[in-house]
């Protein structure tokens, strides 16, 4: 997806799926990710993305206060021949919004 503003929520009670849509509700995907942990609880809500011949892969969702986050496979088709390339992180820091 463009680079841009997103919201990313549960889909329902569910939460082994998310949906990412776009603020103006041309774009979005629903995420099937798994669960990963920290040894402690996070101090903000991020973000973090696996960057492979700078192309940016959402990696992980962390929530502040929380110590366990959401994690996405990064392995599609077009990252197959980028494997080679050691990929870098990025973090972002992300906006909790009040329903």
């Amino acid at each position: 997806m463009q680079a841009g503003t997103y919201t990313i929520q549960p889909l329902n009670t569910n939460e082994s799926v998310v949906e990412l849509r776009s603020l103006d509700l041309k774009a979005g995907m629903f995420l099937a990710p798994c669960t990963c942990a920290s040894d402690r609880a996070q101090h903000e809500t991020k973000l973090v993305f696996r960057v492979v011949d700078g192309q940016y892969f959402l990696w992980q969702i962390w929530t502040q206060g929380y110590d366990e986050g959401r994690e996405l496979s990064i392995k599609p088709p077009e990252t197959q021949e980028a494997n080679f390339a050691p990929p870098h992180t990025v973090v972002v820091v992300a906006t909790v919004g009040k329903a």
